[in-house]
């Protein structure tokens, strides 16, 4: 079980590490922005922060309850921020339990951020697959889900900005697990980096 848990750290720890190295760009200056004068400062001393479009990555790792069971879950989404308050991404994760084998999803990952400060709440919505062997999460054949499950997660939390491509958040929400007959109800807590 913990060489799993290496693995799998290993593994994610790669990704973001491959992910952290993405390189932001900035917008050409035409020849009439060449043209104009410098901007004049103004007294009030606002500094105004100018967003660039990048691939963002988010690594997660926190607990999923159903069933009375904590699942440990690592996350790594990779995507694009559109603007300061919405990325889109595909993620990766893996849950796994005591005794209750390993499951990994494949999701579609949406985020808006509210608020374009150091401190903002967060909204998202992933939807995908979760693959998992059968009881996963139930040992008792009526209410067993099937092998593959359509998963669903809504919730919200807070992101710091420690840097300006770099912030933690910390989120929970809720998360349905169905195989189209069954339907499974679970909580999530996740804190993560973003970068």
């Amino acid at each position: 079980m913990k060489t799993r848990l290496l693995a799998v750290w290993v593994l994610f720890s790669s990704v973001a590490a491959f992910a952290g190295e993405n390189a932001t760009t900035t917008a050409p200056v035409t020849a009439v922005q060449q043209a104009l004068p410098p901007a004049e400062e103004t007294s009030s001393n606002v500094e105004e922060e100018v967003y660039v479009r990048r691939f963002s990555s988010i690594t997660e790792m926190g607990s999923t309850i159903a069933k009375g069971q904590g699942y440990f879950s690592v996350y790594q989404a990779v995507g694009f921020r559109v603007n300061p308050h919405v990325f889109i991404g595909e993620g990766i994760g893996i849950q796994t339990a005591p005794e209750r084998g390993i499951q990994v999803q494949l999701l579609t990952d949406l985020r808006v951020y509210a608020l374009d400060r150091k401190v903002t709440p967060v909204f998202l919505v992933q939807a995908g697959m979760n693959k998992g062997g059968n009881g996963t999460f139930s040992q008792s054949e009526k209410e067993r889900l099937g092998d593959t499950q359509l998963n669903i997660n809504a919730g919200a939390g807070v992101m710091f900005k420690a840097r300006p491509n770099a912030a933690f958040t910390l989120n929970g929400g809720y998360s349905l697990y169905s195989d189209m007959n069954r339907n499974l109800h679970a909580a999530f807590v996740k804190i993560g980096y973003v970068f």
